[in-house]
């Protein structure tokens, strides 16, 4: 039975080095793809070898505790567990005792970091997520050069043009107008403003309780790959955050007035304008001030709000749409009265079964057990969640503007289960306890650290660069338009038509959509008659195009 054991634990050992030279390999390089038994195997997420890694590492310390490491004798596991009970306690003092001037360092470095690898991730993946960030430089270029470019009327022009086009304006009067520096402006400008976000962070935790706590949260929330991934894009969400983080290090208890009610009601204006679900927040704020006995600044809170808002988004939309409130009356009839989502329904318990897409398990674990330490910081995370949950489209990055908040309830909750002493409280000073807590929190920094890349496809660009120099003055049609960058990356050609994604299920209705276009661009596959009926209208197909995902033709 004892050799049985031993080599159990032996394998298991094994598995458990192979699997995290596979973690680090996937860090570090960003994974890759291989061919096994006539198929492509694709190894880019750290997401099922930290599965694999953390259960052979509980199952490990549950099981086979008595099993010396590899079964070398000078490796026991119980000085593994001695040394993980340390590691609590460290990290317990550094929550209670982290001098200022420490934790101000921390951030410094944790800003420039995070800052640096948003500003790597625009750099080398300079692709589109979706169709959202196209438009948003589809609309500030528009502006910029004159062009008559139109974008869906669900956009609000308030964040493109307030965020993105100044410093595109100031590119363009310096001389400086191609498309690639112009969107990697738009993105460094994200990319810093999301970043202060951590300092507000650290503020508010911090004022809650420590510059432990505080800086703790700051680095959950660097860490989160949410933050950092779509902290390097165009995307409103990151500089909502810092908005509405503002606003709530306004209304800490202690700090509650009526002019930090009005600047904090401004900033939720400010924040909620930018993309439509942020405007939820003034719910929890609302809950925050009447809990605390503040009815008058509720009420001023709630003025400042409908004031600033209705002034902003009125504004913008009748400089940019031509009638106040259009974008806003769209969004509200397309997603809210007519349940409609050009991306597909999800269940109302989309972010409960799928937690791990969007936050890691001990956050999770800690930011619930922290509801106890400030009730405020988990009504800032728990109503715009169940708000998200009952809209009929359901994405990740949805919830990133309540990310802070459950970093700083997540913070408090370490703390809460790091200094508990008492008889009812956790047991984490059992040293099996304290190794498996620390199993779970390495497990979840490598799962946030792993999705630090923001790989977006940029065959698209390519593709778009390679139709534009071999002259395209008669016109594009493209099947899926902002894979290819949208009409960024074809400014100089002709008519650019979208033919749509998918594409026309008729011959004819395809050829009604793609016109007399020079250049037609189909994703794959393309059916047999439909290479029938363009290759009878004159359209012949071309080699060497460098995006394989679509059939490259162009009409003599």
């Amino acid at each position: 039975m004892v050799f049985v054991a031993t080599a159990a634990a032996f394998i298991l050992d094994v598995a458990w080095l192979v699997s995290s030279g596979i973690i680090v390999w996937i860090v570090v390089s960003g994974g890759g793809q291989f061919p096994l038994a006539g198929h492509i195997v694709r190894v880019r997420s750290v997401s099922n070898p930290l599965i694999v890694w953390s259960a052979i590492a509980i199952l490990r310390l549950l099981v086979f505790r008595r099993v010396p490491f590899l079964t070398r004798r000078q490796w026991p596991i119980d000085c593994l567990e001695s040394r993980c009970e340390s590691w609590c306690r460290r990290v317990s003092d550094a929550l209670t005792h982290l001098t200022p001037a420490g934790a101000r360092r921390a951030m410094l470095t944790l800003v420039i970091v995070v800052t640096v690898v948003k500003l790597a991730n625009a750099a080398f993946y300079p692709g589109f997520f979706s169709g959202d960030d196209v438009e948003i430089h589809e609309m500030t270029f528009a502006t910029l050069f004159g062009w008559d470019w139109s974008a869906w009327n669900l956009r609000s022009a308030f964040y493109p043009m307030t965020f993105i086009y100044p410093i595109q304006a100031l590119l363009t009067t310096l001389g400086i107008t191609d498309t690639e520096s112009l969107v990697f402006a738009g993105r460094a400008v994200v990319a810093v403003l999301s970043s202060l976000t951590l300092w507000l962070v650290y503020r508010v935790g911090t004022d809650l309780s420590s510059p432990g706590v505080g800086a703790t949260a700051a680095i959950m929330l660097g860490l989160h790959r949410l933050h950092v991934t779509f902290g390097g894009s165009e995307l409103p969400r990151p500089i909502a955050s810092l908005f509405i983080v503002a606003a709530f290090l306004c209304l800490i208890p202690q700090r509650v007035s009526l002019v930090r009610a009005a600047i904090a009601g401004m900033l939720l204006a400010i924040g909620g304008a930018l993309r439509f679900g942020e405007l939820v927040f003034v719910v929890p704020a609302i809950v925050t001030l009447l809990a605390s006995g503040s009815r008058a600044a509720a009420a001023v809170l709630v003025m400042a709000f409908v004031v600033v808002a209705s002034t902003v988004l009125g504004l913008a939309d009748f400089w940019y749409w031509g009638s106040p409130f259009y974008s806003l009356h769209n969004i509200v009839q397309y997603t809210l009265v007519d349940r409609l989502s050009s991306r597909g329904y999800e269940s109302f318990l989309y972010y409960a079964m799928l937690l791990t897409a969007w936050t890691s398990v001990p956050i999770a674990l800690f930011a619930i057990l922290g509801a106890r330490s400030s009730w405020q910081v988990t009504v800032w995370w728990v109503i715009p969640l169940i708000a998200l949950s009952f809209l009929p489209h359901k994405e990740p990055r949805y919830v990133i503007a309540l990310l802070p908040f459950v970093c700083l309830g997540a913070a408090l909750g370490l703390r809460r289960f790091l200094s508990a002493r008492d008889a009812h409280a956790l047991p984490w000073r059992s040293s099996t306890v304290a190794a498996l807590t620390v199993v779970l929190c390495v497990g979840g920094v490598l799962l946030e650290v792993g999705g630090w890349r923001f790989r977006k496809p940029h065959a698209g660009l390519d593709l778009a660069r390679f139709v534009r120099e071999h002259g395209c003055e008669r016109g594009v049609a493209v099947e899926q338009l902002w894979a290819v960058g949208g009409r960024l990356y074809l400014r100089t050609c002709g008519p650019v038509i979208d033919v749509g994604g998918p594409r026309p299920p008729h011959t004819t209705d395809l050829m009604r959509a793609i016109g007399s276009s020079e250049w037609i661009l189909l994703r794959q596959p393309v059916r047999a008659d439909e290479r029938a009926m363009l290759q009878s209208a004159g359209v012949q197909e071309v080699s060497g195009a460098p995006d394989a995902s679509y059939v490259v033709m162009r009409r003599e």
